[in-house]
């Protein structure tokens, strides 16, 4: 069995699934068929030991993210920005949250922007993020891009972008950045995460170079 099909048959048992046929194994399927059913799946979860720690949903972690003037989810998603984890405040925690709404402003109009995570829960400070944690629940991310079938993901951080991507030996993200992915139809862009950028704002402009490409692909 190749790897990408064994890792598809951990995430449905993880999900309760006890028999999966070949096909399945082998198509483009998905757990979940609407949205509103992944969404309410992942309010309940209690696949890992974060649903103990859990206040809020992801969902709820971006709707306070009060620069971004839209947070429904749109009819037609052009752009989806998939970050690793929730904060436990309010939007990216870094500090950067103008500054990010201003430069998505320029590149996509807001009802056509849907935000997601990795990781649903919001991960306590200091602690790792362990393999056990990201089999669970990286699911759910696919199952979403799938159902919402963006023109482009933009993957914020090296971790998040090489799980999604599903190739951990891609390069760092100094020379990641700004590469244009494309599976299934969709095109994936790796960028820095916010609360990086806060840390080290020599990136910020690199970050701002890949928005703008971002704008000429869409």
């Amino acid at each position: 069995m190749q790897s990408s099909q064994l890792r598809r048959l951990l995430y449905y048992k993880a999900f309760g699934y006890r028999y999966v046929s070949a096909e399945i194994l082998s198509g483009g399927a998905r757990f979940f068929k609407a949205l509103d059913a992944l969404k309410s799946a992942t309010a309940e979860c209690n696949l890992c030991e974060l649903a103990k720690t859990r206040t809020s949903s992801s969902e709820q972690n971006f709707k306070n993210f009060k620069t971004i003037k839209n947070f429904k989810t749109p009819a037609n998603v052009k752009l989806m920005i998939v970050a690793l984890a929730p904060s436990s405040s309010e939007g990216f925690g870094c500090g950067l949250e103008a500054e990010v709404a201003a430069a998505l402003d320029q590149i996509c109009a807001p009802k056509e922007i849907y935000f997601s995570f990795l990781i649903r829960c919001a991960v306590p400070q200091n602690r790792r993020i362990s393999s056990e944690i990201i089999l669970k629940c990286a699911p759910y991310l696919t199952d979403e891009i799938k159902i919402l079938k963006p023109k482009i993901v933009l993957c914020l951080g090296e971790l998040c972008c090489k799980i999604v991507l599903r190739n951990g030996d891609l390069a760092g993200m100094d020379v990641l950045h700004g590469s244009v992915f494309n599976e299934g139809g969709i095109s994936f862009v790796p960028s820095f995460d916010p609360a990086f950028i806060a840390q080290n704002p020599s990136k910020a402009e690199l970050f701002k170079e890949d928005l703008q490409k971002i704008k000429g692909l869409l």
